[in-house]
């Protein structure tokens, strides 16, 4: 303790410690120099510190200041940001100014496009009842056209059953005159293989004209039909003449039986070639 002169007891002062400014620093923080909050700077830090708080979905005000404004004093801070704010205001006010005259530009030059519109769209409408009536006029000339193609192949089949018929009634004419020549003499052996080739084409134009089911309907096939069974007839009948009257002791006929034989296979008889040969072998026994 120290006697004043006074007479009053003074308490010599506290120690404290030595004042050591690193103390106030943060660690990694560079010596502290109060940053002028300018436009860049502010943006700067604003997107920094969104960064570094991500993941907080509000924005502390307090925490940001303090973080990068903290050696600013009051004064200069607030004398900054309220010239930042003057900025941002007129800036804000000269974009509305310019949206609003963009607006207005955009107002007068679609002056009269109200009637243009109204106008295109009376054209679009009646260009699309025209389309419509090129539809129509198209549906009907498509199922025309069908109508016509069906009719063509109707008419092509008739015309290949047209030519059949003709072909097979000349054949038949044909046939008819080789056998109506044949009853005015001797049946000859040519003669038969003759009319054999006429019958073999005869039936072949006769198949394919009966698988046709236009040429099964015809009349003209029954008429065609009658006329070949009487032709069928009259050929197996020369058939039966001549085997009957042929000498089988001739060395020379037996290359006709040969023959006579695969003409009753193509009439489809084989049953009446054996027939008459086992009766003309009964025949020469009863004679011996």
């Amino acid at each position: 303790m120290v006697e004043a002169t006074n007479g009053v007891a003074i308490e010599p002062p506290v120690s404290h410690t030595p004042f050591n400014a690193d103390e106030l620093l943060e660690e990694g923080e560079d010596f502290p120099f109060p940053q002028q909050v300018t436009r860049a700077s502010f943006n700067y830090n604003l997107d920094r510190q969104t960064d570094q708080n991500s993941s907080s979905k509000e924005f502390d005000v307090d925490h940001f200041l303090f973080s990068n404004y903290r050696y600013t004093s009051l004064d200069d801070l607030s004398s900054e940001l309220k010239h930042l704010l003057k900025e941002l205001d007129t800036e804000l006010v000269n974009l509305v100014n310019t949206d609003y005259s963009d607006f207005i530009n955009l107002g007068k030059s679609m002056d009269g496009s109200v009637d243009l519109i109204h106008s295109i769209k009376v054209d679009v409408g009646n260009y699309q009842k025209e389309l419509q009536k090129s539809q129509s006029k198209l549906k009907n000339s498509a199922e025309i056209v069908d109508g016509v193609l069906e009719q063509k192949k109707s008419l092509g089949q008739l015309k290949y059953v047209a030519n059949a018929a003709l072909l097979l009634n000349d054949q038949i004419e044909s046939a008819e005159a080789i056998f109506s020549d044949s009853t005015k003499g001797k049946v000859m052996f040519s003669v038969l293989r003759e009319l054999t080739t006429s019958y073999v084409s005869i039936h072949k134009v006769l198949t394919k004209l009966g698988s046709s089911s236009l040429g099964s309907s015809m009349d003209i096939l029954t008429s065609l039909n009658r006329r070949i069974s009487a032709l069928r007839y009259n050929y197996k009948g020369l058939l039966d003449e001549y085997l009957r009257g042929l000498d089988l002791k001739d060395e020379a006929s037996k290359d006709e039986v040969l023959g006579l034989m695969k003409m009753y296979l193509i009439l489809g008889e084989p049953g009446h070639f054996s027939k008459i040969m086992k009766e003309k072998k009964e025949h020469k026994i009863t004679e011996k």
